[in-house]
């Protein structure tokens, strides 16, 4: 048969793309096979732009699963295939996944470093979008390891970038972060920073329950044991109960918070709720 091979070529790209987006909406059980399988095609065809595509979520899938073996074997050939890609955005994508990664657990100056490297190589090109998502990012690993002061001097250069941000729900997460500091070095300004988040918020109820998470982290550290359970208890009931895979993670991240803070009533008090709500 005289077939077009270009024809053949942009035929299987269009159906990898129909498959990364059906993929996307549906975790089938072989869900991690059909991405291997794509991948294949992807890379075979030179279509590196949909390989990327699939290795960031073969990635956060493992991630989600906490399989780190099979974390630690796509990590080296995602480097590899956002190499492949011709646009820059690729490899700042890559190092944010990284740094995601290394900062869900835990390994927050390491995650740090990556948000550097992101900052450095995207001022080289002017994509500050890039940057000031970095930044951000940044300041929550400084957050996480206490380093208040520097978390405070880096948020304020956040501010000359705002408009860079492609979300209210990023500017919210921002503002998130002056309240988490305001609670430590001015806590007159606490209310102020806490309603510009919510606002900024606006029907996003999962990001208001994790800046009340946030709070309530900081309340606990500073002593503050009361307002630290009531700001949790309020983050439980903010999150949407539709969201169940997520909501069961956010649950559980409280439970924990609260039994480290010595409030075992409250922890028991949720499990209950949540044991009648399955009943």
């Amino acid at each position: 048969l005289d077939l077009d091979i270009n024809y053949l070529q942009e035929d299987v790209k269009s159906q990898i793309v129909k498959n990364i987006q059906c993929l996307k909406k549906e975790k089938f059980d072989d869900y991690e096979k059909k991405l291997e399988y794509n991948l294949e095609f992807a890379i075979s065809y030179l279509y590196f732009e949909q390989a990327f595509e699939i290795m960031h979520m073969m990635l956060i899938y493992n991630i989600d699963k906490r399989n780190f073996d099979s974390i630690q074997a796509i990590i080296p050939k995602y480097y590899d295939v956002s190499l492949k890609c011709k646009n820059i955005k690729y490899r700042l994508n890559y190092y944010m996944d990284i740094a995601s990664y290394l900062f869900k657990f835990e390994e927050y100056m390491q995650a740090a470093g990556y948000y550097n490297t992101i900052k450095k190589e995207a001022s080289e090109k002017n994509e500050y979008g890039f940057i000031a998502d970095a930044t951000l990012n940044e300041c929550m690993c400084y957050m996480k390891s206490k380093q208040y002061n520097m978390a405070n001097d880096l948020i304020e250069t956040l501010f000359d970038l705002i408009e860079h941000f492609d979300t209210d729900s990023k500017i919210a997460r921002l503002y998130s972060i002056k309240g988490m500091l305001a609670l430590i070095l001015e806590r007159d300004r606490f209310k102020y920073y806490e309603k510009k988040c919510y606002d900024l918020y606006k029907d996003d109820n999962a990001g208001k329950a994790e800046a009340m998470y946030n709070y309530a982290y900081i309340m606990f550290e500073l002593g503050n044991k009361e307002m630290g359970i009531s700001y949790l208890k309020d983050a439980i009931d903010y999150y949407p109960k539709e969201d169940k895979s997520n909501l069961v993670q956010f649950t559980l991240s409280c439970i924990k918070k609260f039994i480290d803070n010595g409030a075992v009533d409250e922890a028991a008090n949720v499990i209950d709720e949540d044991r009648k709500s399955v009943v």
